[in-house]
């Protein structure tokens, strides 16, 4: 165990010495970004093994939803880096799932009907010769969808205008499994020009939106029958007032003495953070003794955690202190510029 050296009078520190590399691989809620994370079978004779990516647990067996598609990569049993060509792939019960195309390892299903079916794959393998699989695969009509916001666990998250944006999402049944895939939307947006959805992108974790170009409230209201809705709150940079950094209830950021760390200086308006905040912000170093506090040109996106990237600064510890700078989003306050002072702890670790 490692603890944190400070006085007893102190708050909680909550450190942050993550490298980007290793929130990179924080999980499998990362899967977009690094498809490391995927459920995997293989086939009922053994011969090929299946795979798709995945933000949900890693079971291979959740149902495909009605009106959803899914991906799969074949490779051969065994070798993960053998490829396959695959030359036909068929379900014994088409109206259960159907093929909505192949290319070379690769095969979509698409969630036509509640059911079971099995799916019959032959393929070339890289030595020439031929094998055939079969694995059992699910649909089933979804039942329930959640919406979240990113940076928010309310009803209402605050985004900007014209910008793409990540909205995370689950599909479940009603006794809360899990079920699949990309293209399905059961959600009704009002007004429909308050978000323009891409219907090209293959995320399974979340609907990807362009928002539109002016600033108001977007509906988000499930047609499913629990009949939920979210907000959307557009609004454009000339109303960002403020900003902090992100840290739990009753804790301090703290950064490690000798080490670089990233965190978060997200813009707020009226108090309520603003998620996804592409937006232009510059940062200035009052403690240089301390620290060093640069923009971090970090600008990752696809996931859960890193969508929130575009805020992101770089901390560098140089000695046991407060490290204080200024945030500066110079679009803010209808073209005002709103400078916040922040503080990150500079502390040192000790070794029980």
């Amino acid at each position: 165990m490692v603890q944190v050296a400070k006085d007893n009078n102190m708050p909680t520190i909550e450190l942050v010495n993550r490298s980007v590399f290793e929130i990179l691989l924080a999980g499998c809620a990362l899967a977009a970004v690094a498809t490391s994370c995927q459920s995997s079978l293989t086939g009922n004779e053994g011969n090929l093994t299946f795979y798709y990516p995945t933000d949900d647990e890693i079971d291979f067996n959740k149902p495909v939803a009605v009106g959803a598609k899914l991906e799969l990569t074949v490779k051969t049993a065994g070798i993960p880096h053998a490829s396959v060509t695959l030359t036909e792939v068929k379900p014994a019960n088409p109206a259960v799932l159907a093929v909505k195309g192949t290319n070379s390892n690769v095969f979509t299903l698409e969630g036509i009907g509640d059911g079971n079916t099995a799916i019959t794959v032959k393929a070339t393998k890289a030595d020439g010769s031929s094998t055939t699989d079969t694995i059992n695969m699910m649909a089933r009509k979804a039942e329930v969808i959640e919406v979240t916001h990113s940076c928010t666990s309310g009803p209402i998250g605050h985004y900007l205008v014209g910008k793409q944006i990540f909205l995370p999402y689950d599909l479940k049944l009603n006794d809360g499994r899990a079920v699949i895939g990309f293209g399905y939307h059961p959600l009704k947006v009002a007004p429909e020009t308050g978000l323009q959805l891409d219907q090209v992108n293959k995320a399974q974790w979340a609907y990807v939106y362009k928002t539109a170009a002016l600033a108001g409230d977007v509906t988000l209201t499930s047609t499913l029958p629990a009949g939920k809705a979210w907000t959307l709150r557009l609004v454009d940079e000339g109303q960002i007032d403020g900003g902090k950094l992100e840290a739990g209830s009753g804790k301090t950021l703290g950064v490690v003495a000798g080490t670089s760390a990233i965190v978060l200086a997200r813009p707020t308006v009226g108090g309520q953070p603003v998620c996804q905040p592409d937006t232009t912000f510059t940062v200035t170093t009052k403690t240089a003794d301390i620290c060093t506090v640069t923009a971090s040109a970090v600008k990752l996106q696809g996931s859960k955690e890193l969508v929130e990237a575009w805020s992101w600064i770089s901390v560098a510890g140089k000695k046991l202190g407060v490290c204080e700078f200024e945030v500066v989003w110079p679009k803010a306050n209808k073209g005002q510029g709103a400078t916040v002072p922040l503080k990150v702890d500079i502390v040192q670790l000790v070794k029980p």
